[in-house]
């Protein structure tokens, strides 16, 4: 009982939470912080949505013809889900396209808005019966003709998405939410009001699933992007595929079949499309680990040759304090001016000892703290930190224009004029874009004024390295190609990846293809063989004892039971056979047979047998075993009467011993005891036509049955004489 409230309560719990973080997050809107991870986004939407549609796809092929409407347009809409929202995690910005694609937010909505379609067609489906009415096969080709026609827009046209978005915005969004919503509620309320009717798990969860998705729907469209209000709608799309597609599992035996081919080709897309990613991922840290190592050593060298140039254009400054005086000097913005003449630098900030900056090219940042404190205290004692900023990341300063370029941030110690007496050429970094390399470089003399060019510069002199730093300079450089080359390197990765994975897995396929069209072969002939066999053993047990006995191995062990016997042969066989040919004798048989087993099979005959025109049934009661008489007496009489000839039918109740009896390796199903015997005796004392019972059957019938004129037989091996009586 525990179990099941614990149960119960982890149910709602479940199917009340993606509403309830939303209600959250709107009452407390200081928690709905933002989480930021474009790339992550990319990486496990991409995965996720492609399983899905793939899953959903194998799901929907393997539902079967007998399948609810609705379970197959469910499958259908899953497949739609993950077709389209995988659109969604190609457009994710900087991941393997630089720029803001439309498709980001036409995917997002059109996915819960095609799926909502299919889910409230779905929930026009009855409860009862399968309406003529739905086209459910035209239904979900024309969803996939959609989700083609749409990935082709996304990928080819984009610029009329953008298009569309703008000529309609903001009432289009508004107009595709409202239906969308609308949609979903009413799916949840139909497939509800099937759930009543039919009681049926699967059903409960696809109205569960419509609610998670309407949920989604105010996620998408109601909470900022990159807010943890926006995330719960990513997550419960995963929450309601993962847990539609358990319950289908479970409830379609079909599904769970194996199918070698099918599900090896579901399985290799997915870990195809798994370490396609993982590879693209690795390739990507690395390539972009090794372009951010030559970057951070070329500017940290350019942004020493250019704090060197500017003590040498400030030769007066000399002490910390004499930055102080940095703002009010007319040769200040000259200095600083021509320190960064023809250098890839957009900015350059000179610190005090104490974080606060004493001149910059912008005036507005000017006596502001710097952020990036670790960094400025490793310069402060004679080390160069070169940190990377993300594209639209603030500079160190928090007080910086917002960049679409990475920005390379060098901290370095700026010492006084008199302390460094040599200065060489160190390497120019290039602006980026146009093919032009990046880190071209040039020879050229140094001078004590003019800026510095672009060589690699020497260690400080020993004099430089014992003298303590007067200040920090940082220098702000754009990389408008590291993005571009780091885009280069995933795309690269996902490519060969895919490309080596897809070879293997066309070279296993082939493998598994033979594989299963032997196994499918094999299949079909064991399939065969069972089927014959089960006739087999159905002619020697009956269908009944074979039935209980693939139950129960035990159920054919020896046993005492209580039940009725009917005997039944034909008066004159013998004599009529001998002026027959055994083809006619072998006709007349097999229709005598097929009457009896007919009867006996109607009533349940625990077992019955033939030989020659001898038949056996055993009865588990009298009552049965006396109308399976009278109607096989009925039966048999219409195939007996065109040749003159006749049945005759004695039935005997008692205990016997049934099961299993023979030897080792020969075994077979019989009964035997007296009451077999009594039975065979009775059968032989009737007359042509006619049917006895004996005594103890008499009592047993009761009043159930009417009776001719007792009277005594004598029977072999008894001594007493055996009272019967004519059933009529």
């Amino acid at each position: 009982m525990f179990k099941k409230f614990v149960a119960y309560l982890i149910t709602c719990v479940a199917i009340i939470a993606p509403a309830a973080w939303l209600i959250f997050f709107y009452f407390n809107p200081q928690a709905d912080a933002t989480y930021s991870i474009p790339i992550a986004h990319f990486y496990i939407v991409t995965f996720t949505t492609f399983s899905a549609a793939v899953l959903s796809i194998l799901l929907l092929s393997s539902l079967g013809a007998e399948a609810k409407p609705r379970h197959l347009l469910a499958a259908a809409a899953f497949a739609v889900i993950g077709g389209i929202f995988f659109s969604h995690a190609l457009a994710t910005p900087g991941a393997i396209i630089d720029h803001a694609h439309p498709a980001i937010s036409w995917s997002a909505w059109l996915t819960l808005f095609g799926s909502g379609v299919l889910f409230a067609i779905a929930g026009l489906d009855s409860a009862r019966s399968r309406p003529n009415w739905l086209p459910v096969r035209p239904l979900i080709v024309i969803a996939f003709l959609a989700v083609v026609g749409y990935s082709a827009v996304a990928g080819f046209t984009p610029a009329l998405l953008t298009q569309l978005e703008s000529a309609g915005n903001p009432w289009m969004r508004d107009a595709i939410f409202y239906i969308s919503l609308a949609l979903w509620i009413f799916a949840a309320a139909r497939l509800a009001f099937i759930w009543w009717q039919t009681r049926s798990r699967i059903d409960a969860t696809l109205a569960v699933v419509a609610m998670w998705l309407g949920t989604a729907t105010v996620s998408m469209h109601r909470f900022a992007v990159w807010h943890y209000g926006w995330w719960v709608y990513h997550v419960t799309l995963l929450m309601a595929f993962l847990v539609a597609s358990f319950i289908f599992a479970a409830e379609y035996e079909q599904v769970r079949q194996f199918r070698l081919v099918r599900y090896y080709l579901a399985l290799s897309l997915v870990v195809t499309a798994f370490l396609a990613l993982v590879a693209s991922a690795f390739f990507t840290q690395f390539s972009y680990n090794n372009l951010v190592s030559e970057i951070e050593s070329a500017s940290s060298a350019l942004a020493e040759n250019v704090s060197h140039h500017l003590s040498q254009n400030l030769t007066d400054v000399t002490a910390p304090e004499d930055l102080e005086q940095l703002p009010g000097r007319s040769v200040t913005r000259g200095a600083f001016a021509r320190a960064i003449e023809e250098m890839p630098i957009v900015h350059l900030i000179l610190y005090r000892p104490n974080g606060i900056s004493a001149y910059a090219t912008e005036l507005e940042w000017i006596d502001v703290r710097v952020v990036d404190t670790a960094a400025f205290d490793r310069a402060l004692k004679g080390e160069v930190m070169a940190i990377i900023r993300e594209p639209s990341a603030a500079v160190a300063s928090g007080h910086g224009p917002a960049s679409s370029f990475h920005l390379i941030l060098t901290y370095v110690p700026f010492y006084p004029s008199d302390k460094v007496t040599t200065v060489v050429a160190t390497p120019r970094l290039s602006k980026g874009g146009g093919g032009n390399d990046p880190y071209a470089s040039d020879a050229e003399a140094p001078t004590a004024t003019p800026a510095p060019t672009a060589t690699p510069a020497p260690a400080p002199a020993a004099s430089q390295v014992a003298r303590k730093p007067i200040g920090v300079l940082m220098t702000v450089q754009e990389v408008p190609s590291l993005q571009l080359t780091t885009i280069d390197a995933r795309i690269t990765g996902l490519l060969t990846a895919a490309v080596s994975m897809g070879l293997l897995f066309i070279a296993l396929f082939i493998v598994v293809g033979r594989a299963d069209g032997i196994i499918t072969l094999r299949t079909k002939e064991l399939r065969a063989v069972s089927a014959r066999l089960k006739t087999y053993s159905e002619w020697l047990l009956g269908k009944e004892l074979l039935e209980r006995l693939l139950e129960d191995p035990n159920a054919l062990s020896l046993i005492r039971k209580e039940r009725t016997v009917v005997f039944m042969d034909i008066r004159g066989f013998t004599r009529w056979s001998e002026a027959r040919t055994p083809e006619e004798v072998v006709s007349m048989l097999n229709r005598y047979y097929n009457a009896i087993e007919q009867a006996m099979t109607k009533h349940g005959a625990i077992k019955f047998k033939f030989a020659a025109d001898e038949a056996m049934a055993v009865f588990s009661e009298a009552v049965i075993a006396a109308r399976a008489a009278k109607e096989m007496f009925d039966d048999v009489d219409k195939v007996l009467s065109p040749q003159d000839l006749g049945a005759r039918v004695g039935v005997h109740t008692g205990p016997l011993v049934e099961g299993l009896l023979g030897s080792m390796d020969v075994k077979f199903y019989d009964v035997i005891g007296d009451t077999v015997n009594t039975a065979k005796r009775i059968e032989s004392a009737a007359a042509r036509r006619e049917i006895l019972v004996s005594e103890a059957t008499r009592h047993a019938l009761g009043t159930t049955a009417k009776f001719g004129e007792p009277h005594q037989i004598a029977a072999k091996g008894k001594e007493d004489p055996l009272t019967v009586y004519p059933l009529n």
